[in-house]
């Protein structure tokens, strides 16, 4: 599929709303509980509290201490640590809710968890939000946004959504060797293009031996959403991608990024060769990748001491006045925590305190995420001098990034609409499509896939 690249892109998503809309559906904004709170709550009968997930490797080990943490807090709850396997994920899931055997509290995508709600198979946690007055404030804006569906809050994020293509990793030594100033990263789509020209390196046969950046189709989407534009609507009703803003972000990718500053899909395929981006960032052969939290873990653990790396934020459309930077939360991932329908009250309030704990404690969420090195839902957990000490002097930079970003609309039918936006994206980024003609056709398969999702719901649903 080209560029060693295609693998990397899987299912993930989120709803936009207002920070009015969420006031609007009468969820109170207080402060957060003190974090010794939780310890006054009385003493119930032992509540036994299967968790099903996927957090396995050395994350398993941290997350066994999150659970300790949290048992001593609610010694009457007995949390049962149940790592999955990753072949059938998503399978598994939904096949523990359609036998009525669920976990009490299940990891999910958030398209699984809108398909979950649309089956009335989970409760939303709106109210235990407001009784609980949780201040909404205190997370970024696009993680609580991701998890709303038909008025409802559903989970709340672990790890954070935001991230997604709102910040650029870079080089600093390359930037030098180029003739670029690392404290003046490119922050426009014309700078950046001029700046690829030249970090962009060929060998006497004309073979990339220094890539400036890889593109794909993702950086597409993120590239719309900068220049104004967007894929579906807000309501999930309308295709939205054959906008003239979108195909000034696909011709920009293809045409300006690609082809002529970067010698074209075909030499950038050969450079990579199977490898993937981040791979070549940290061999010093490529100068700048896309800045998702997720690639933190590899500067932290597979860098020379001696590598230096700088943050920029996604670059805008110069050429338009209302084009800024920011990123799409959740378009290609997004975890929450269903709790099902039907669980005794004990069950049911014991869930939301592991839910709660895992997701707004800084001794559930905070330690969980910096042990990671990724950044935590909730602004002030990232302020804990722990992070900058571990991160370094480029942390204030990615936090503040990453308060840019807005959430994609989820669905149920996410996976749909994902695959269908990657795998078309494709031919006009190799050249073999026009753009106009590329996002027409895309677009036209995304209102079917809206349409017949729509036509199928269930009438009672919004």
């Amino acid at each position: 599929m080209g560029r060693g690249e295609k693998a990397r892109y899987r299912l993930r998503a989120g709803w936009p709303v207002t920070m009015a809309g969420v006031l609007a559906m009468g969820v109170v904004l207080t402060a957060l509980p003190a974090a010794g709170a939780a310890t006054s709550a009385k003493p119930q009968s032992k509540v036994v509290l299967r968790f099903m997930n996927w957090w396995d490797a050395d994350r398993e080990t941290w997350m066994n201490e999150v659970i300790r943490r949290f048992e001593a807090l609610y010694p009457w709850i007995d949390v049962r640590n149940e790592v999955q396997g990753w072949p059938d994920r998503s399978s598994k899931v939904m096949a523990a809710f359609a036998a009525g055997v669920p976990a009490e509290l299940t990891m999910v995508t958030r398209s699984e968890l809108a398909a979950l709600a649309d089956l009335d198979a989970i409760v939303p946690i709106t109210p235990f939000l407001k009784r609980d007055n949780v201040d909404l404030k205190e997370f970024f804006a696009a993680e609580i946004q991701a998890f709303m569906w038909d008025g409802e809050i559903w989970s709340l994020p672990l790890p954070s959504v935001s991230g997604e293509g709102s910040m650029y990793f870079f080089n600093q030594t390359l930037f030098e060797e180029a003739g670029l100033d690392p404290a003046k990263p490119p922050l426009t789509w014309r700078t950046l293009a001029e700046a690829l020209r030249k970090l962009t390196r060929f060998d006497p046969q004309g073979r990339i031996r220094q890539l400036g950046m890889d593109t794909h189709p993702p950086m597409v989407v993120h590239f719309t959403y900068v220049n104004g534009g967007q894929v579906i609507s807000d309501d999930r009703r309308r295709a939205l991608f054959d906008s003239e803003r979108a195909v000034e972000a696909l011709r920009f990718v293809a045409s300006d990024l690609t082809q002529k500053a970067q010698g074209g899909a075909a030499a950038m395929d050969a450079f990579l060769a199977g490898a993937q981006p981040v791979e070549r960032f940290v061999q010093g052969k490529q100068a700048i990748i896309s800045g998702h939290p997720s690639v933190i873990v590899w500067l932290l653990t597979k860098v020379p001491a001696d590598f230096r790396w700088g943050v920029m934020p996604a670059p805008y459309n110069d050429l338009r006045p209302d084009s800024k930077s920011r990123g799409i939360a959740g378009f290609q991932w997004g975890w929450g925590y269903a709790i099902p329908k039907n669980l005794s009250p004990e069950k049911q309030e014991a869930a939301w305190l592991f839910l709660k704990f895992i997701t707004m404690d800084e001794r559930g969420a905070g330690y969980f995420l910096l042990q990671q090195g990724r950044p935590a839902s909730i602004r002030r957990f990232n302020l804990n001098p722990d992070y900058l000490k571990k991160m370094g002097p480029n942390w204030p930079l990615i936090i503040k990034y990453l308060d840019n970003d807005v959430a994609f609309p989820v669905l149920t039918v996410m996976k749909d609409i994902y695959d269908t936006v990657i795998n078309g994206l494709w031919s006009p980024l190799a050249g073999a499509m026009e753009p106009d003609v590329a996002l027409q056709r895309i677009n036209e398969s995304l209102q079917k896939i809206l349409d017949d999702y729509w036509a199928r719901r269930s009438p009672g649903k919004k």
